[in-house]
């Protein structure tokens, strides 16, 4: 049973070594129960609210496509906490960032050129 969920945005060359998250966030308190191959939606949050710099920020990922230069990064992170089938509570968190020249999210910290694993501080499973 999924119980809290935590997802946020933020535009940004490189994600801080801690998540923003690590000390504050608590998620969003919920009771959703999956079955094998079910999926649930959830909005991701900015806090503060999007600012006109931040839309900048996200058309500079879009624009990097077409010049080649990356300036920022659109990092969407956050945490799942759940209860497994034993009744131990357990997180997973997450960290994809949008890769303009391919078009789609990938682990934060990985790369294309170089074999890469995702960002352990952001990338984990209990």
């Amino acid at each position: 049973m999924i119980t809290a969920v935590f997802a946020a945005v933020m535009p940004a060359e490189m994600m801080p070594s801690r998540p923003p998250y690590i000390d504050t966030a608590t998620g969003d308190p919920v009771q959703i129960r999956l079955k094998p191959g079910e999926y649930a939606s959830w909005p991701f949050r900015k806090n503060p609210a999007l600012e006109q710099s931040d839309v900048d920020a996200v058309r500079a990922v879009v624009n990097q496509k077409m010049t080649g230069v990356p300036r920022a990064y659109l990092h969407v992170f956050g945490f799942v906490d759940y209860t497994d089938d034993c009744g131990t509570r357990r997180r997973i968190g997450f960290c994809r960032r949008y890769n303009a020249f391919l078009s789609r999210f990938e682990k934060s910290g990985e790369s294309a050129i170089v074999d890469r694993p995702g960002d352990p501080d952001y990338e984990y499973g209990d």
